[in-house]
């Protein structure tokens, strides 16, 4: 992200993570949780069908001045 949207766009792991933890909530997105050997295990968060619609919704929206 860094390197794509850095110059736009500027989150930190203290707004990502409860952001994560809502959408998991809402059911927007699902988690697996992969088993790493020698790590921490890996959280691997992917969008819902419901997520999508939610975005596409969210994006056909007018955009606010």
């Amino acid at each position: 992200m860094d390197k794509s949207s850095a110059y736009f766009w500027n989150e930190n792991y203290g707004q990502i993570y409860p952001s994560l933890a809502e959408l998991l909530k809402r059911k927007d997105v699902s988690m697996e949780v992969k088993r790493q050997k020698g790590k921490p295990d890996k959280k691997v968060y992917m969008i819902t069908e419901q997520g999508k619609q939610i975005l596409c919704d969210w994006l056909s929206q007018p955009m606010e001045p």
